[in-house]
């Protein structure tokens, strides 16, 4: 992959107020074509997951020149503030602040892993505002795990990665199961999901359930309140840890390689300019670890409701090696390749008009394993929408 020089010096980044403090986001094309040249598209706006930010975006800007792009930089990420304080609502009202500040309009909203939760929570409260959404893994873990743990898990966690930018490692390619040498895209045709078919998962002592209905494996680690998980994520935020200190660029780059052996060298070289900072003690990531407290903010259940009032037409994409990922941080999940996939089919279910993809050899971080067959899926289902 060679990354167009011009097309990102052209590029234009704006800082401007959120919800208590200050964001930024990179918007290109423009400096070199008016927003009116895009015609009737609308803007194609960009949301990153946990400890990435705007410009590891890239390739998608790059690849949809017809469109305005924006790509965020969320509180606690890249140039964006660390305010300190990460909750769901937060982030939805930094969105809603983006949007009145580049006077976005109707929007294509693109969302992976955290960003996905942020992006299908805003379409549900905003639909006015989102024509339509696309969700790279950005639905959690799949709920098949025997704790209360997972109800709320997601691979951005704190624990899901290394420190600072140190992504887990996808499974490599000879380990996971390849489908197809491209993405596959399947249209979900059922009829909306109307009833409660994702149960609550609830502490209260009732049995806990999957997003598919399959009960969890051991009934009485799922009745239990995970009090340590509490306590950890409320220590972070009264004494968060250092930010791990490097050496140089080059070992940040080092790391985030051995994390991600897939990433193109030239992807990986403008995501540690933009995503690493120099320091009077050595180099570090720009992220906020306190940020992990967004997955304390709200519930998965909720979130699925939520998902379900949404219309607008809607593509998942997830990679063939997604359970691969999850299973490196609950155990539980390895092998559960059949549940997994019915927890999939439940969450298509969720919308009422979604095509879902899934990309060869891709685990978690889509962007950076697949980025050309991401890019393909998104053209096709957008090419679809006109």
């Amino acid at each position: 992959m060679n990354l167009d020089e011009a097309h990102l010096n052209s590029a234009r980044r704006h800082f401007y107020p959120g919800a208590g403090c200050q964001l930024s986001a990179v918007e290109f094309d423009a400096a070199e074509s008016s927003r009116n040249d895009h015609g009737s598209k609308p803007a194609l706006v960009l949301v990153h997951g946990m400890r990435d930010h705007a410009m590891s975006l890239y390739p998608l800007a790059e690849a949809f020149r017809d469109y305005r792009v924006i790509s965020l930089d969320l509180r606690g990420h890249g140039h964006s503030d660390n305010p300190g304080s990460y909750s769901l609502v937060e982030f939805l009202a930094d969105m809603q602040a983006t949007y009145d500040y580049l006077e976005i309009d109707k929007s294509i909203l693109f969302g992976h892993s955290l960003g996905g939760h942020i992006a299908g929570r805003f379409t549900a409260i905003w639909p006015e505002r989102v024509g339509a959404l696309i969700m790279a893994d950005g639905m959690g873990p799949p709920a098949i795990s025997n704790s209360v743990d997972s109800e709320r898990a997601d691979g951005d966690k704190v624990a899901a990665t290394k420190s600072n930018g140190e992504r887990v490692a996808s499974a490599n390619s000879n380990g996971g199961r390849v489908r197809s040498a491209s993405a596959e895209s399947t249209r979900v045709d059922g009829a909306r999901v109307k009833s409660a078919s994702v149960e609550s998962t609830r502490v209260d002592g009732a049995r806990v359930k999957s997003a598919s209905g399959d009960s969890a494996n051991n009934d009485d680690e799922a009745l239990q309140f995970d009090v340590s998980r509490w306590q950890d994520t409320v220590n972070l935020i009264n004494d968060p840890p250092p930010a791990r200190i490097m050496a140089s660029r080059d070992e940040a780059r080092s790391r985030l390689m051995s994390g991600n052996p897939r990433l193109a060298p030239a992807l990986a070289d403008l995501i540690i300019a933009e995503g690493v900072e120099e320091t009077p003690q050595g180099y570090s990531w720009r992220f906020d670890a306190r940020a992990a407290m967004i997955w304390m903010t709200f519930s998965h259940v909720e979130s699925e409701q939520a998902l379900r009032t949404i219309n607008c037409p809607v593509l998942v994409v997830t990679g063939d090696e997604g359970l691969d990922y999850w299973a490196q941080m609950r155990p539980w999940f390895k092998g559960q390749e059949a549940i997994y996939q019915k927890d999939l089919a439940a969450k298509y279910s969720l919308f009422a008009n979604c095509q879902s993809a899934v990309l060869s050899q891709a685990g978690h971080m889509l962007h950076y394993d697949q980025p050309e067959l991401l890019k393909e899926t998104i053209r096709h289902f957008l090419d679809g929408l006109t």
